[in-house]
């Protein structure tokens, strides 16, 4: 009898409880790492994976005091919350993307920059190629950059579009979204419980026994590359602590930005002054002007009329 009254106090509580949260405002609700949507702490519903990573879809919890007609009104309620917070953690992302529809050459670029989360891993070294930095000049009005080691949105590495793009690419995986890093750092150790391909996705640079932020090894690559554009130069001095790793580390992290330091010297007994200190080279350069230095050979000739030429020679 007590479950019998429980059961018709909650069917009559329903339809207010469903008012309610239709007309609640943005902040009454928050995901949880498990994706499960919550009005007031409380779980009501969960995110299922969309046709697309930006397109999560909403389900709502299984319940006996809820009609099909009240289920559907909070379902699109939820639904206009998800789309809506995802639009506005992610906007340099959907803005970029807006302006470069206008643009056939960067259209199918931001497509898949945008179902990529804003980050497309595996960027172009070569620095020096015409269509490189055509292709960067055409992309930084939009907030694109287009560097050595992938192809990104720098904004959206900020801790808050860093927290939705790393809830939908769990999601879009069927993992519980991890652990975000503390704001601020730049390198750490890989966190254990990081899935694989996480790190890389969401802008961490793999070198070694630490992940370097993207945006920080971006810009000191940029800077060591053009430094020794010429050729070796001694090593710079608080390259270490601009990374934020020990001294010894800095041998591996800049053999992953694609650079090699030669250790330094002392001097032979016959000279004197200060031992010779580490170079850094750049052997990305060296072997494009080594390449650039060596004779043209002309294709060997292939095809019925080469074997042809050879007959009559």
């Amino acid at each position: 009898m007590v479950q019998r009254a429980a059961r018709r106090a909650l069917r009559e509580e329903m339809p207010r409880r469903v008012n309610e949260a239709e007309a609640a405002g943005d902040d009454a609700f928050s995901l949880a790492p498990d994706h499960r949507i919550q009005w007031h702490g409380h779980g009501i519903a969960r995110l299922r994976p969309g046709e697309r990573a930006m397109r999560p879809r909403v389900e709502m919890l299984d319940s006996e005091f809820l009609d099909g007609a009240q289920r559907e009104r909070l379902r699109a309620r939820l639904q206009r919350w998800i789309d809506a917070a995802i639009r506005a953690d992610l906007a340099p992302l959907f803005a970029a993307t807006d302006r470069a529809g206008c643009d056939p050459a960067l259209r199918g670029k931001l497509h898949r920059l945008h179902e990529a989360l804003g980050l497309i891993p595996g960027g172009d070294a070569s620095a020096d190629d015409p269509a490189t930095d055509e292709l960067r000049r055409a992309l930084k009005p939009l907030g694109v950059k287009a560097g050595r080691f992938a192809l990104f949105l720098p904004a959206l590495l900020k801790p808050r579009p860093a927290a939705m793009r790393a809830r939908l690419w769990a999601l879009s995986r069927g993992l519980t979204t991890p652990d975000a890093p503390a704001p601020g750092l730049v390198s750490m150790p890989p966190p254990p419980t990081w899935p694989a391909g996480f790190a890389e996705a969401m802008g961490w640079l793999e070198a070694g026994p630490v992940l370097i932020r993207l945006d920080i090894a971006e810009r000191a690559a940029a800077d060591l590359a053009w430094a020794a554009r010429r050729g070796g130069i001694a090593l710079p001095p608080g390259l270490a602590s601009r990374f934020s790793v020990q001294a010894g580390m800095l041998p591996v992290v800049l053999r992953r930005l694609g650079f090699r330091l030669v250790p330094g010297g002392s001097l032979a007994p016959t000279l004197y002054g200060p031992p010779a200190p580490p170079m850094l080279l750049a052997p990305r350069q060296r072997r494009a002007a080594a390449s650039a230095a060596a004779p043209m050979r002309p294709p060997p000739a292939r095809g019925p009329f080469a074997a042809l030429a050879t007959l009559r020679r």
